[in-house]
């Protein structure tokens, strides 16, 4: 497929310099490809961005689901989605895509082009609301909701049939039932982001304890990470936490309107980490960069579409590819 070029040449001519961008010096290090519904992006609001094995690009939006080969865009709603608000995405072996909407979760067999709807309403006698998706190294899909927990899907490997298992603050130790993020560790242990702080679920998806951070047990956590230095970075709507694991002291970042190398906004959705080392926070102040040099943000211009900086402060999803390029979920 098509490559597009976005922040790809931004890191290595700017990192260093530790500064906010100015809209001049941006035209003359990078340049942004817009993609929206003048392109023939569905809707313009991007909950999630994927990249298949295949090198195919899918966005989940506010009003459908988007496949983009580099060159055009096609869209899917109802009848084959349970709904046209899309969440979250992901994807597991067998060419098999996984699509959370408002009102369920369905699968597409990229091969065949036919979707099935998975029920998960067998216990709550209601469809839940889907607001994050993962697939762990064995192959299981972790669904997080807004309402009833998390759910573990496996395949029985005799039968080939799903296997759904239901995680909430009544049948376990989960401190929230509105889960929100998902993080795989190194060692195979699943954190799970929820709306009272970090739960942890043992290697065998079976065991759920909490994880002991009184710093985040009241807040809604909306993404992590763990940094190639083995760190911990949380996104929540009361700023970034960075806590280091190998010592276990903990660092908030937040917004200080009076110094120009804070954290853009509080409202951190999303973090990433490229294969430099460098991590690019997305807030509803944008999007910054951060330099471990002068532990301080540098924050991408804002204008309307220019080529050379957002079009939008309200930043859903960070995406970045095998090629190193940068790809921006935005609600415009």
């Amino acid at each position: 497929m098509k490559h597009i070029s976005s922040f790809v040449f931004l890191l290595t001519l700017f990192i260093s310099s530790g500064l906010n961008i100015d809209l001049a010096y941006a035209k003359s290090i990078y340049k942004i490809e817009y993609l929206t519904i003048d392109q023939g992006l569905s809707q313009n609001t991007v909950n999630s961005i994927l990249r298949d094995a295949d090198g195919f690009m899918w966005f989940a939006t506010g009003n459908g689901l988007n496949r983009y080969d580099g060159y055009s865009i096609v869209s899917f709603w109802k009848p084959d989605l349970p709904s046209s608000l899309v969440n979250a995405l992901t994807e597991s072996e067998g060419h098999l895509l996984w699509i959370g909407c408002s009102s369920g979760l369905t699968c597409l067999d990229r091969h065949t082009g036919k979707f099935t709807e998975i029920d998960l309403s067998a216990e709550l006698g209601v469809r839940p609301h889907i607001a994050a998706l993962t697939t762990d190294k064995e192959g299981r899909i972790w669904v997080g909701s807004l309402e009833h927990g998390l759910f573990l899907i496996s395949r029985d490997h005799e039968s080939g049939e799903l296997q759904i298992r239901n995680f909430n603050m009544s049948n376990s130790q989960l401190s929230g039932n509105h889960v929100a993020s998902f993080l795989e560790m190194n060692d195979g242990r699943m954190y799970i982001g929820t709306n009272h702080g970090i739960c942890i679920a043992d290697k065998a998806g079976r065991q759920i304890h909490q994880f002991a951070r009184a710093e985040l047990s009241n807040s809604l956590v909306l993404c992590m990470i763990e940094s190639i230095e083995g760190d911990l970075w949380v996104g929540t709507f009361a700023g970034l936490w960075v806590i280091h694991q190998s010592t276990g002291k903990s660092e908030l970042y937040v917004h200080n309107p009076n110094d120009p190398g804070s954290l853009s906004h509080n409202s951190v959705y999303d973090i990433r980490q490229d294969f430099r080392g460098t991590i690019y926070i997305g807030s509803l102040g944008g999007v910054d960069i951060f330099q471990p040099s002068t532990n301080s943000f540098t924050s991408l211009p804002y204008k309307d579409i220019d080529n050379f900086s957002l079009n939008s402060m309200f930043v859903r999803k960070i995406l970045i590819d095998t090629d190193g390029n940068v790809w921006i979920g935005t609600e415009k």
